[in-house]
């Protein structure tokens, strides 16, 4: 039997399971597979991101691997995120160290969106790289021998093959919970040059089974949870997000919701119905406008239509309902004039509660093989976090400002 150690960076708060929604999803499909406990066995151990000294080096994990027999395991999984990307190369080595002969297996965004030569060049003993969604592309990974050459893989997602990681229980959820996560759909159907998060292989989204959602739904009023954030990159994207919302409405959900949309997805007439049905739950509409200066969202392939985007805000303003808008500053052709306009064009038209990120840059996209002609500066945070802090349009005094700003919103 292959026995593969699954090893992920969490971060969650008092009270949630120790797993990410994202790895409960991976293991509960591999758990639910016919093969397992006969052909394969998984073991997980987590980090908590915010346990781990600023100061950890490698030997700091020693200690967690030592209930782990390294010698007599398969594989080795681990997340590779933005956040915890400077310790993977570290943690290979001490698991090489311990004994591990078998298959190093990584994952995750920073996986993503990076071609063979930038992956072999960085992580230089990896066997296996997984792109993509991760559920069929782990358990083809777990069942391999021992990989001489790295290889990549990249199976396509089947929508109606993922269990449920609550009725599955593989994240257990108290009564009166304040908060949890669940996702309708997966995939985001447009092509910001600055994120990692969509389907870069097939482009595609995929819609989860609409049965699944309605069960999950009816488990999560069961357990009366205060707060349910909907993980969707686009919830009012597809077929399905209407019915999903009668069916919030007819179980008379008393949990406040969060739904990521998109304004141009609402219909100028609003015949749709999303404003008028989302009127009717506890929720909070977040939007992810980021400008609406069109040199500044053309140089990161995203297209505002602004005429709408006053139009859905006038909608959401007459109908009472609670939304926030999002904006980043850092973007290439930005400054700090133009930073403050788009924040006065949001003020002006009604919006309360405005968030504004620094760009990051993350390895692997669009954006950051245009880093040298933009002249994109970056500095990294106490988790390594690469932020754009100057470029072709602003100074880094000029970024600080700009931060300010963001900070006093």
């Amino acid at each position: 039997m292959k026995q593969a150690l699954v090893i992920t960076f969490d971060y969650y708060r008092v009270n949630e399971d120790r797993k990410s929604y994202s790895i409960a999803s991976i293991l509960a499909y591999l758990k639910r597979h016919a093969d397992f406990q006969k052909k394969f066995y998984i073991q997980h151990l987590s980090f908590s991101m915010p346990e781990i000294p600023k100061s950890a080096v490698v030997e700091y994990f020693s200690e967690f691997l030592n209930p782990y027999n390294l010698k007599k395991i398969d594989s080795i999984v681990l997340s590779v995120y933005i956040w915890n990307d400077y310790l993977i190369n570290g943690i290979i080595n001490l698991s090489i160290k311990r004994g591990f002969r078998g298959n190093i297996i990584l994952g995750g965004h920073q996986i993503n969106c990076m071609n063979p030569t930038e992956l072999t060049a960085i992580y230089p003993k990896a066997s296996v790289f997984i792109q993509g969604y991760g559920e069929k592309s782990l358990l083809q990974a777990i069942l391999l021998e021992k990989q001489d050459l790295p290889l990549i893989l990249n199976e396509k997602l089947i929508a109606n093959e993922l269990p449920s990681v609550y009725l599955n229980e593989e994240l257990t959820i108290l009564q009166q919970q304040d908060m949890v996560r669940m996702e309708t759909k997966r995939g985001c159907p447009y092509s910001c040059s600055f994120c990692s998060f969509r389907d870069l292989k097939d482009k595609c989204v995929y819609q989860l089974p609409i049965n699944k959602v309605f069960q999950e739904l009816s488990f999560l009023q069961s357990k009366q949870v205060q707060k349910i954030n909907v993980i969707d990159p686009v919830f009012n994207h597809g077929k399905n997000y209407l019915e999903i919302l009668d069916e919030i409405i007819r179980l008379k959900m008393k949990s406040h919701f969060t739904f990521q949309s998109r304004f141009e997805l609402i219909k100028s007439n609003a015949i749709d119905g999303y404003l008028d049905k989302v009127s009717l739950i506890k929720s909070t509409l977040e939007f992810g406008l980021q400008s609406v200066n069109t040199f500044e969202t053309n140089g990161i392939n995203r297209k505002n239509d602004i005429s709408k985007v006053k139009f859905v805000m006038n909608e959401l303003n007459l109908r009472n309902i609670n939304y926030e808008i999002s904006i980043i500053y850092g973007l290439p052709f930005q400054n700090v004039d133009s930073f403050q306009t788009t924040i006065d064009f949001i003020k002006s038209n009604g919006c309360k509660n405005i968030k504004a990120f620094p760009l990051m840059l993350l390895r692997g996209t669009e954006l950051y093989y245009m880093k040298e002609k933009l002249n994109l500066k970056v500095e990294m945070d106490d988790f390594n976090i690469p932020y754009v802090t100057s470029g072709n349009s602003f100074t880094k005094n000029e970024y600080l400002k700009m931060k300010e700003i963001a900070n006093n919103l």
